[in-house]
């Protein structure tokens, strides 16, 4: 879950592209499951 927290405040703190983001989504959905 730490890894998870560590994206979200990546993404919090910094604007990203929305295809790093979707990338992000799609990493943390499969890293969940």
């Amino acid at each position: 879950m730490s890894i998870l927290d560590s994206l979200k405040e990546a993404i919090t703190q910094r604007p990203v592209h929305l295809k790093n983001r979707t990338s992000i989504k799609l990493t943390a959905m499969q890293s969940i499951s």
